[in-house]
């Protein structure tokens, strides 16, 4: 008598997603005594894949950065006004809890730590700052197809928990609105 043992290999279910989105972080700050307000604005591209952990839960890497109209504005209490163009790279871990199958939508729910990096252009010069932070948002899919959903809506909100103090010296909150679409490969989601 002889017994085989077969081994089966079976590629892990996940999703990939490219996303489009608008950030927005105002930040206010003193100095001397001189009140500071700023907000850096843009639309940003995003690429996001995760690794599905049962149905329901999804852990993964995102990244996005400056696509176009990127601004830094800021004002100081004498009334003086600048614009500067400046970008960004923020990158991190997310964390997706979504329901069930379903024929049509599908709500999720996550929460993200962000390593994030910006550069403000004073045309001369450079400002450059790190920051950490976390975010919490949710979002709806459509399904399209066996493997295909379009992101309707997603919608973040984050807090900035650490920087560098040369910019985002108030650890500012800040909004993320995105959508996108996204690809399944291994079991359906």
């Amino acid at each position: 008598m002889s017994s085989a043992a077969v081994a089966q290999f079976r590629i892990p279910s996940m999703d990939f997603s490219l996303k489009g989105g608008y950030i927005n972080l105002p930040d206010n700050y003193k100095v001397n005594g001189q009140d500071y307000s700023y907000l850096y604005e843009s639309l940003y591209i995003q690429g996001e894949v995760n690794l599905h952990i049962g149905q329901h839960l999804a852990i993964g890497y995102f990244q996005n950065r400056t696509a176009i109209l990127s601004n830094y504005h800021s004002q100081n209490g004498n009334g003086n006004e600048t614009d500067q163009d400046a970008k960004h790279l923020m990158q991190g871990i997310n964390v997706r809890l979504s329901t069930g199958r379903s024929t049509k939508f599908r709500p999720y729910f996550q929460v993200k730590y962000i390593l994030l990096e910006t550069v403000v252009d004073y045309g001369s010069y450079r400002i450059a700052t790190e920051a950490t932070g976390t975010s919490i948002g949710g979002g709806l899919m459509l399904r399209l197809g066996n493997r295909l959903y379009l992101n309707l809506v997603e919608a973040e909100f984050g807090k900035l928990l650490k920087s560098n103090d040369v910019l985002f010296r108030d650890k500012g909150s800040f909004l993320l609105l995105k959508t996108g679409i996204s690809y399944n490969i291994g079991k359906r989601k």
